[in-house]
């Protein structure tokens, strides 16, 4: 359109024809999105006590082992961790 040749189609007619491919894609998504996609078949699951974080170890423990995994990992590439 803005090359040096005189286009072939007006501008307009090609921004039309460009919105309604863009339109189609975008219809195309929410259809795959909103009427293809099943219904889950059962609610999710609750746990009590929060989520099980207490049987599972807790939130402090998690933290511990996530902060020393990012050491092991800096020391490994050869950074200092400060």
């Amino acid at each position: 359109m803005w090359g040096p040749d005189t286009p072939h189609v007006a501008p307009a007619t090609a921004l039309n024809h460009f919105a309604i491919a863009v339109s189609g894609f975008v219809a195309f998504g929410f259809l795959c999105k909103y009427v293809l996609t099943p219904d889950r078949p059962a609610i999710p699951r609750q746990f009590p006590f929060n989520g099980l974080v207490k049987e599972l170890g807790g939130l402090e423990e998690n933290k511990v082992v996530f902060s020393h995994l990012l050491y092991c990992l800096f020391c490994l590439t050869g950074f200092l961790l400060i």
